[in-house]
Protein backbone atom coordinates (compact mmCIF):
# COMPACT_ATOMS: atom_id res chain seq x y z
CA UNK A 1 0.00 0.00 0.00
CA UNK A 2 2.79 2.43 0.90
CA UNK A 3 4.52 1.74 -2.43
CA UNK A 4 1.26 2.44 -4.29
CA UNK A 5 0.81 5.76 -2.47
CA UNK A 6 4.43 6.73 -3.16
CA UNK A 7 3.92 5.94 -6.83
CA UNK A 8 0.78 8.10 -6.91
CA UNK A 9 2.66 11.01 -5.34
CA UNK A 10 5.39 10.66 -7.96
CA UNK A 11 2.94 10.57 -10.87
CA UNK A 12 1.02 13.63 -9.66
CA UNK A 13 4.22 15.58 -9.00
CA UNK A 14 5.72 14.77 -12.40
CA UNK A 15 2.53 15.74 -14.21
CA UNK A 16 2.45 19.04 -12.37
CA UNK A 17 6.06 19.86 -13.26
CA UNK A 18 7.58 18.97 -9.90
CA UNK A 19 10.58 17.05 -11.21
CA UNK A 20 12.92 18.36 -8.54
CA UNK A 21 10.45 17.54 -5.77
CA UNK A 22 10.02 14.03 -7.13
CA UNK A 23 13.76 13.52 -7.33
CA UNK A 24 14.21 14.79 -3.77
CA UNK A 25 11.39 12.53 -2.53
CA UNK A 26 12.98 9.49 -4.18
CA UNK A 27 16.43 10.28 -2.83
CA UNK A 28 14.99 10.82 0.64
CA UNK A 29 13.28 7.42 0.45
CA UNK A 30 16.65 5.88 -0.49
CA UNK A 31 18.32 7.55 2.52
CA UNK A 32 15.54 6.25 4.75
CA UNK A 33 15.89 2.71 3.41
CA UNK A 34 19.65 2.79 4.00
CA UNK A 35 19.12 3.98 7.56
CA UNK A 36 16.89 0.92 8.08
CA UNK A 37 19.62 -1.32 6.56
CA UNK A 38 17.43 -2.04 3.54
CA UNK A 39 20.02 -1.76 0.78
CA UNK A 40 17.86 -3.47 -1.83
CA UNK A 41 14.98 -1.09 -1.15
CA UNK A 42 17.35 1.86 -1.27
CA UNK A 43 18.68 0.76 -4.64
CA UNK A 44 15.14 0.75 -6.06
CA UNK A 45 14.61 4.37 -4.98
CA UNK A 46 18.08 5.35 -6.19
CA UNK A 47 17.34 3.94 -9.64
CA UNK A 48 14.10 5.93 -9.74
CA UNK A 49 15.96 9.10 -8.76
CA UNK A 50 18.68 8.50 -11.36
CA UNK A 51 16.03 8.64 -14.09
CA UNK A 52 15.47 12.29 -13.18
CA UNK A 53 18.97 13.42 -12.13
CA UNK A 54 21.77 11.03 -12.98
CA UNK A 55 24.45 13.67 -12.48
CA UNK A 56 23.94 14.31 -8.76
CA UNK A 57 26.86 13.48 -6.46
CA UNK A 58 24.85 12.17 -3.52
CA UNK A 59 22.78 9.91 -5.76
CA UNK A 60 25.94 8.09 -6.80
CA UNK A 61 27.35 8.09 -3.28
CA UNK A 62 24.19 6.46 -1.94
CA UNK A 63 24.22 4.01 -4.84
CA UNK A 64 27.81 3.09 -3.92
CA UNK A 65 26.81 2.59 -0.28
CA UNK A 66 23.82 0.42 -1.24
CA UNK A 67 25.95 -1.61 -3.65
CA UNK A 68 28.58 -2.16 -0.94
CA UNK A 69 25.94 -3.38 1.48
CA UNK A 70 24.59 -5.71 -1.22
CA UNK A 71 28.09 -7.06 -1.86
CA UNK A 72 28.24 -5.73 -5.43
CA UNK A 73 31.80 -4.40 -5.53
CA UNK A 74 31.75 -3.62 -9.27
CA UNK A 75 28.70 -1.38 -8.93
CA UNK A 76 30.16 0.19 -5.79
CA UNK A 77 33.39 1.11 -7.60
CA UNK A 78 31.44 2.47 -10.58
CA UNK A 79 29.36 4.75 -8.36
CA UNK A 80 32.33 5.81 -6.21
CA UNK A 81 34.17 6.84 -9.37
CA UNK A 82 31.13 8.67 -10.73
CA UNK A 83 30.55 10.51 -7.43
CA UNK A 84 34.24 11.46 -7.33
CA UNK A 85 34.12 12.73 -10.90
CA UNK A 86 31.09 14.86 -10.03
CA UNK A 87 32.91 16.39 -7.04
CA UNK A 88 31.60 14.50 -4.00
CA UNK A 89 33.64 14.81 -0.78
CA UNK A 90 36.72 12.61 -0.98
CA UNK A 91 36.77 11.92 2.76
CA UNK A 92 33.32 10.31 2.59
CA UNK A 93 34.22 8.37 -0.54
CA UNK A 94 37.44 7.12 1.06
CA UNK A 95 35.52 6.05 4.16
CA UNK A 96 33.11 4.05 1.99
CA UNK A 97 36.04 2.32 0.28
CA UNK A 98 37.57 1.52 3.68
CA UNK A 99 34.27 0.03 4.84
CA UNK A 100 34.16 -2.10 1.70
CA UNK A 101 37.68 -3.34 2.34
CA UNK A 102 36.81 -4.13 5.94
CA UNK A 103 33.67 -5.89 4.79
CA UNK A 104 35.72 -8.33 2.74
CA UNK A 105 38.07 -9.00 5.66
CA UNK A 106 40.89 -6.87 4.36
CA UNK A 107 41.28 -5.20 7.74
CA UNK A 108 45.00 -4.48 7.41
CA UNK A 109 44.45 -2.34 4.32
CA UNK A 110 41.32 -0.69 5.78
CA UNK A 111 43.28 0.54 8.80
CA UNK A 112 45.60 2.70 6.69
Amino acid sequence: MAHFLATCVVVVAVRSGGGYAVWWFQLNRARSALSRHDAAGAMVWIEFSRRLRDNHTETHFLAARAARRLGDSDAMIEHINRAHGLGFLETRLNREVMLAEAQVDNLERAER
